[in-house]
């Protein structure tokens, strides 16, 4: 297992030129992947999801899992295998299986499963390569309300842990630090808010800067101008590039390192992007990060179109990482 060089991300908090960013760009059309890879997704009703099947046309040698997220914290394997998510044997295993180089599709996957398979990949130091398509549009609230401009999600099981970031320190109030990653969704700032209380000056706000689409940085500001006039939290805004893991990464190392003392609580509520550097950055500082997550329950449709697809090469990330 690796180990991290503790000094690694405050060297890279200070230098810009250590910060690459381990990412290819390209139109899902022209995508194209390995003989013998395997390309591992789920199916979810978002039309940016179904791209894997012209992919399988266009690269018939390579081999396609297609995961089904059960209720019961058990994923079912299209190849007749299952895996439980809280048991890092069955994760183990199932990497054990895949062949290399594998890729991990995020775009139709949920928090529940996707952290916790890409961490037992990275502690195997297997070759996986994370993808995700960018929406082109979301769906509009017919109806706006204050902090509710998009209809993404039906309702939210509540705040709880990621499978396999369960933290188990117990840090003092005063040492807390919230770090929500904002997206459109005013309402999820406010349950995270509500769910960990901290003093204002104890809330730094990030948000995705350049957004997937050019306006998507005033539709952040707007859905989340109450809390973030409330707490004050406005003025402590970071950034980072909304579909960039890596410039997520580099941002939260960055608060790290101006906050020694602190112990990171990070709300990836926003992009998905975001939500893997999150997943990332907790690898590497885990004695001092907790993951803060409030399960949402998608809108069928929220989304409309597919724009980029994206390839995360996350293993460049491993050197940094407590595995």
């Amino acid at each position: 297992m690796a180990v991290a060089d503790t000094a690694g991300a405050a060297a890279i908090a200070k230098s810009p030129r250590n910060r690459p960013r381990f990412t290819e760009f390209f139109q899902a059309d022209d995508f194209v992947i390995e003989a013998g890879s395997e390309y591992i997704s789920g199916l979810s009703d978002e039309e940016r999801s179904k791209h894997v099947a012209d992919l399988a046309r266009r690269c018939a040698s390579a081999r396609y899992i297609e995961l089904d997220e059960g209720t019961d914290g058990i994923v079912r394997v299209s190849d007749g295998t299952e895996v439980r998510l809280r048991s890092f044997s069955d994760l183990l295993e199932f990497w054990s299986r895949r062949s290399s180089p594998s890729y991990l599709d995020i775009t139709g996957l949920t928090h529940r499963v996707w952290p916790s398979l890409l961490r037992a990949a990275l502690i195997a130091d297997h070759d996986v390569r994370v993808v995700y398509v960018e929406p082109l549009r979301y769906r509009f609230n017919t109806i706006r309300t204050e902090g509710e401009l998009f209809d993404l999600s039906v309702r939210f099981e509540g705040i709880g842990p990621l499978p396999g970031f369960l933290s188990l320190a117990e840090p003092a109030e005063e040492s807390v630090l919230l770090v929500p990653l904002l997206g459109f969704e005013g309402q999820r700032l406010s349950m995270v808010l509500n769910q960990v209380q901290v003093p204002r000056d104890r809330i730094v706000p990030v948000i995705g800067v350049p957004g997937f689409q050019p306006e998507f940085v005033f539709y952040a500001y707007q859905g989340n101008r109450l809390p973030l006039e409330e707490t004050l939290a406005w003025q402590s805004v970071q950034f980072a590039a909304a579909n960039c893991p890596f410039s997520l990464f580099y941002t939260l190392a960055t608060i790290a390192a101006e906050n020694p003392d602190a112990f990171l609580k990070i709300a990836p509520v926003g992009t998905k992007p975001h939500g893997l550097g999150a997943v990332l950055f907790a690898l590497s500082e885990p004695e001092r990060v907790e993951l803060v997550y409030d399960h949402p329950i998608r809108r069928e449709g929220r989304t409309a179109g597919a724009a980029r697809l994206l390839v995360y090469h996350v293993r460049g990330l491993r050197p940094l990482l407590q595995l």
